[in-house]
């Protein structure tokens, strides 16, 4: 197996994808969840994978190189992924060693903003933060009280949010430092955290196992995934002998995910049955005939209405 062979195959049934700007920043999640370096992948990154299915990529400092790393990661991903980012960020007026989940991160000066939503309860509180280009002092801060600045959650979301819903993003960060007027180096940050940071980055790790768990058992979901495994290839069967036009066959496709989500498994079997007898049989050489197998279709596959039948 060569190695865009093995990392599409490890990525494509990946359940968590944690990002983190520099080593030593992920070191407590490595140990934590017992990571392998995936030594040859196309992704320009460092990358680490587990026995849990999970991936933890090096992104460098940055909102750029956040961004495409995630990108590029879970452009082999399955959309059922979490994605979370642990990491340092400055602040204002948080003590040090405080560690909090974003509910808003926005771009520094922009005033553009992601919201993850919150589908579970942890005990850590919740804020905003800015991410920005470079390191930030007290001055370019200005007066904001309670936010906390970084320089990579704004740029992972944003790419992020291309794939997965907002409800599949995590971001936690633990407070590093608090704007002097000088750049801290990395090893007086390092020093700072020296008590706080590895149990912190241990408990976000379970965090984003809960969330895996959470994704993974959620009737909905999997309500949601057991449909897509019928309609999916109910659709290529049928637009593979027929030639409807891009919008019949995207009308087709929400008519049969309307049809699948409210249905049990014997009746998707006896439809699809009903739905490829009724291709097999009809006319499809001209606009009418397609027109008129399209008509059909789509009233076969109906759904009783909601407001039918009477009243409540």
């Amino acid at each position: 197996m060569g190695p865009v062979t093995k990392f599409s195959t490890i990525a494509s049934s990946a359940t968590a994808l944690i990002l983190c700007a520099h080593r030593w920043e992920a070191e407590p999640l490595l140990a934590a969840g017992e990571f392998r370096h995936l030594s040859e992948s196309p992704v320009p990154f460092q990358l680490f994978h587990n026995r849990a299915g999970h991936l933890l990529l090096l992104t460098g400092q940055g909102p750029w190189n956040a961004a495409i790393g995630c990108a590029a990661s879970l452009a082999h991903c399955s959309s059922e992924i979490v994605v979370a980012n642990f990491g340092c960020a400055a602040a204002l007026n948080r003590p040090i060693g405080e560690t909090v989940i974003l509910n808003r991160c926005s771009q520094f000066g922009s005033g553009k903003a992601i919201y993850p939503d919150r589908i579970l309860k942890f005990t850590w509180p919740e804020a905003s933060c800015a991410t920005a280009e470079r390191p930030l002092t007290r001055n370019d801060a200005g007066s904001s009280s309670k936010e906390l600045f970084d320089m990579e959650a704004f740029g992972l979301l944003r790419a992020a949010e291309q794939f997965v819903p907002t409800a599949q993003m995590l971001v936690a960060k633990i407070v590093s430092d608090l704007l002097s007027d000088g750049i801290p180096k990395p090893v007086e940050v390092r020093a700072a955290l020296a008590d706080t940071y590895e149990p912190a980055a241990q408990l976000f790790y379970r965090m984003v196992e809960k969330m895996v768990t959470h994704l993974r058992d959620d009737p909905r979901r999997t309500q949601a995934r057991q449909a897509h495994s019928w309609w999916q290839p109910l659709l290529e069967e049928v637009t593979g002998q027929v030639p409807f036009t891009l919008t019949q066959c995207r009308q087709l496709e929400s008519r049969l995910k309307a049809f699948s989500l409210g249905s049990d498994e014997t009746e998707r079997q006896e439809k699809a049955k009903a739905v490829l007898e009724l291709v097999r049989n009809s006319d499809s050489g001209n606009k009418k005939e397609l027109k008129t197998l399209h008509s059909r279709l789509m009233e076969k596959l109906a759904t009783p209405s909601l407001f039918s039948g009477g009243g409540l």
